[in-house]
């Protein structure tokens, strides 16, 4: 780094202005680069997982009502579950009382 004379007489030596300025700037610059690198490492793939999901969630969606249209289910009269009748749920003990 250069030094110049104070031009004021003192003898203090001074870097020149443009170099002063200069070192600033790239010191700046690199903040502002690791900044931008460190939000882009956050915000871009945050962005692309939501427009990603949307689409999916949209493509899902339409699958299931065109799936739907196309086979609708059979309504049934009599509303009743589905499994073993209601004697199996008695267990061994119970049954033997």
């Amino acid at each position: 780094m250069r030094y110049t004379a104070a031009p004021n007489g003192s003898g203090d030596a001074k870097p020149p202005e443009s170099e002063k300025q200069g070192s600033r700037h790239g010191a700046f610059g690199a903040i502002r680069t690791l900044r931008v690198l460190l939000v882009g490492t956050i915000i871009v793939p945050l962005l692309l997982a939501a427009i990603g999901g949307y689409f999916s969630y949209r493509a899902s969606y339409q699958g299931a009502a065109a799936a739907e249209v196309a086979a609708p289910a059979p309504v049934s009269p009599v509303l009743r579950p589905s499994g073993p009748p209601p004697s199996e749920y008695i267990g061994p003990r119970a049954a033997a009382r």
